[in-house]
C-alpha cells in the first residue's frame, strides 16, 4: 500500500490540494479534522479524521490510523498531518519508512504553502510559527504554493526565491483554483514518485 502525507498549517489549501488531484483514483483519506474529511467524502473511495488533536500523540496516531486502513481494498492512503500544528512531518514517516519498507510505499513529503504568505514574509526564522514554516519547507520534497492564482508574476518568482533558500531541491509546484498545478499534484500523490528527503529526528 502506498502512503503519501500532504502537510501544512491550518487553511493552507491542503483539502483543496488533495481534491483537485484525485480526478478519479481510488484511496483512502484521512483528515485532521471532521471538516477535511466531509470535503473529500465524494473524492475519497473511504475517508477518516483523526479523533484527537495532541501534537505530543501525532506519530501514534498516525501509526495508528495507517494500520487500521491497511487492510482496505484501496491502493493508497492519503493523509494530512494529525492536529493542526506545523511541527515538523517527516519523523511521523520516518517508523514507516525505516520498519515497514516491505508493506508500504512512501510517497513524498508535499507541503501546502500559502503563497501570500510567502510573500508577505511569513517564513522569518526568528517567529515561531516563521520558524515551523520554515523547518517544513526544508524537510519537504514537494512545495505546493497554494493561492497562486492571486500572485504576480514578480510575486512567485520571490516566493521560489525564498523556497530555495530554505530548500534547493525541492519541487516547487504553483497552484490556483482553476487547477493549475492538479496535474502534477496528481502524478506526485498517485504515481510511483518516493520519499527522498533525509530522515529527520
Amino acid at each position: 500500500m502506498r502512503l503519501v502525507v500532504v502537510a501544512g498549517k491550518c487553511g493552507s489549501g491542503k483539502t483543496t490540494l488533495i481534491k483537485n488531484a484525485a480526478k478519479g483514483n481510488r484511496f483512502t483519506f484521512i483528515g485532521s479534522n471532521h471538516k477535511s474529511a466531509e470535503e473529500l467524502k465524494d473524492a475519497a473511495t473511504i475517508v477518516d479524521s483523526y479523533p484527537l488533536k495532541s501534537p505530543c500523540a501525532r506519530v501514534r496516531q498516525y501509526t495508528y490510523r495507517v494500520e487500521l486502513h491497511s487492510k482496505d481494498d484501496v491502493p493508497i492512503i492519503v493523509s494530512e498531518p494529525p492536529s493542526g500544528c506545523l511541527e515538523q512531518s517527516s519523523p511521523m514517516l520516518n517508523p514507516m519508512y525505516v520498519n515497514q519498507k516491505d508493506t508500504y510505499t512512501i510517497g513524498p513529503l508535499i507541503t501546502a504553502v500559502d503563497g501570500r504568505g510567502i510573500v508577505n514574509n511569513i517564513l522569518v526564522p526568528r517567529f515561531t510559527e516563521g520558524l515551523r514554516m520554515h523547518n517544513m519547507i526544508e524537510e519537504s520534497d514537494v512545495i505546493a504554493v497554494t493561492f497562486s492564482d492571486v500572485l504576480s508574476e514578480g510575486d512567485r518568482e520571490a516566493a521560489e526565491k525564498k523556497i530555495r533558500d530554505i530548500n534547493d531541491t525541492c519541487e516547487i509546484v504553483f497552484c490556483t483554483k482553476d487547477g493549475e498545478g492538479s496535474e502534477r499534484i496528481s502524478e506526485l500523490i498517485f504515481g510511483d514518485a518516493q520519499y527522498t528527503r533525509p530522515l529527520y529526528y
